[in-house]
């Protein structure tokens, strides 16, 4: 599903190419007048673009980061034992080795121990282990435990899944045409303020 940045982006990016065309066929422009006329709407584009990926991404981050305490964190007025009990347990699942692949399984006896006792501080540590080592089992066992939580635990999930994922950035890259093709944007930025 596209974010309304991408929309903007292709709307924008299908407004550029149709320009770019009517530059490249109007006779009335030299080859050079050209160039100076396409380098002004790619840069003009460019800009637009990479403005809209910018708030992409912040709110991408923003929500993200809303996600991440509303499931892993405590309250805002959170008592104090609370926010020490939080500590100790982020400490707990932190601590757990790693390197001999028993902490998969030590995390779900942990979450196991936590959902008998009703640790809700645990067990919220517990899911940021568990989403930070990508951990889909126990995160499955969280939802099954926490229906009301679905809908924030997969968009979380799917979220940072796709932090690398170029596919999601593909509207806001911009082709290059042939006219400036062997320029950098340094030089094509020029051109266009001329």
């Amino acid at each position: 599903m596209a974010t309304p940045e991408q929309d903007r982006a292709t709307v924008l990016s299908t407004a550029y190419q149709a320009t770019i065309k009517s530059i490249q066929g109007n006779t009335s422009l030299s080859g050079e007048g050209k160039r100076i006329a396409i380098a002004k709407q790619y840069v003009a584009t460019k800009d637009q673009l990479t403005a809209l990926s910018e708030q992409q991404t912040t709110k991408s981050r923003k929500r993200q980061a809303d996600l991440e305490r509303n499931l892993f964190g405590l309250r805002a007025n959170a008592p104090t034992v609370d926010t020490v009990s939080y500590r100790d347990a982020l400490d707990r699942v932190s601590n757990l080795d790693w390197q001999d692949g028993s902490a998969p399984r030590d995390l779900d006896r942990m979450y196991t121990n936590a959902q008998l006792s009703a640790d809700t501080i645990l067990t919220k540590a517990i899911l940021s282990q568990a989403f930070a080592a990508r951990l889909e089992p126990l995160v499955e066992r969280y939802i099954a435990d926490n229906p009301a939580a679905e809908a924030d635990v997969v968009e979380l999930w799917t979220a940072q899944a796709s932090t690398t994922n170029l596919v999601d950035n593909w509207a806001f890259v911009i082709y290059k045409p042939s006219e400036l093709g062997a320029l950098d944007d340094t030089t094509i930025r020029a051109l266009a303020e001329g």
